[in-house]
């Protein structure tokens, strides 16, 4: 058996000749991942979720889930949300947990087993209408696991949730993660996907700009905050730091990103020996959105050269 979840091969989708949606999507998931789909609004991640769920039709390329190609049989090893579900409003979470497992023909689901896992045993049998926007999201995802399914795929799952909302979805998603499941989650909320994906993508204008693992992106910002009682002897000697990648400074302190062979402790020896009374200096937790906001910049400075290029 393929260890390897989901992978796709130049995956694209045009709705016109003017609207190319998504561009060669390349992406590889394995099996026990939380993987995090990042892009704005217009990225393309819904339509390549829809793709590989066979509900938007493809332009050209390929998908293969679990290492045996796009059988449809094989949808029934994936429970999906990309949209809200029709529940109908005068039935309970168990009735209409009962008509999904009709229509979907699941044989005896574990229903009590599951909304115990979302929280709404309590109010199983209240009417859905009673529910709150965060209580309907927890049935969708109810809904979801009723086939018992290897794989989850969620869209926004967070959309329009107060932060008590976010935070109850945040802690299924992790419960979820420790049953052995792998998750897909197409997510715009940068604070979200850093705290639940082990694994993320990066998505802009159909096309994928990177991807890679959480704790290595987070990783790579070698962050580091200093301040000294010589402002001019600090600026001076970070100026000829060989281990300074980049420099900003805010206020009394400077923000540093260090080359990835130095430490905090290396640096703090450095400025000692160019005298810069240092006062303070401690390593700075970078965020996913930093990472974002960074990555973003590279591919406009990438194709801004390419453009240049094509034009001279």
């Amino acid at each position: 058996m393929s260890d390897i979840v989901l992978e796709t091969h130049d995956l694209t989708k045009r709705f016109s000749r003017r609207i190319l949606a998504v561009d060669g999507m390349e992406l590889q998931i394995p099996k026990g991942q939380v993987f995090g789909l990042l892009g704005p609004n217009g990225s393309g991640k819904t339509t390549t979720l829809g793709m590989v769920l066979g509900v938007v039709s493809r332009t050209r390329g390929s998908y293969s889930w679990f290492g045996q190609g796009d059988d449809f049989r094989l949808r029934k090893r994936i429970g999906a949300i990309l949209e809200q579900p029709n529940f109908y409003p005068f039935l309970s979470a168990r009735q209409n947990l009962a008509v999904h497992s009709r229509i979907k023909d699941i044989q005896k689901p574990d229903t009590d087993g599951i909304l115990k896992l979302v929280g709404l045993y309590e109010r199983a049998n209240d009417p859905f209408k009673t529910y709150s926007l965060g209580m309907k999201q927890r049935l969708a995802i109810a809904a979801a696991l009723l086939a018992d399914p290897e794989v989850l795929i969620f869209d926004e799952p967070t959309n329009g949730l107060d932060p008590q909302g976010i935070a109850e979805i945040r802690h299924l998603i992790l419960t979820i993660r420790d049953m052995n499941k792998t998750l897909v989650i197409a997510s715009h909320l940068l604070d979200e996907v850093q705290k639940v994906c082990s694994h993320f993508a990066v998505l802009r204008k159909g096309k994928k700009i990177y991807s890679g693992s959480v704790e290595e992106a987070l990783q790579s910002h070698n962050m580091i905050s200093v301040s000294a009682d010589n402002p001019n002897q600090l600026k001076e000697a970070i100026a000829a730091c060989p281990g300074v990648a980049s420099a900003e400074q805010a206020g009394d302190h400077w923000h540093l990103q260090l080359r990835p062979d130095w430490t905090p402790s290396k640096l703090n020896t450095y400025l000692v020996h160019r005298q810069a009374d240092v006062n303070y200096i401690q390593q700075r937790h970078s965020s996913l959105e930093e990472k974002f906001l960074e990555i973003l910049r590279e591919s406009d400075t990438e194709n801004m050269v390419t453009s240049n290029r094509k034009t001279s």
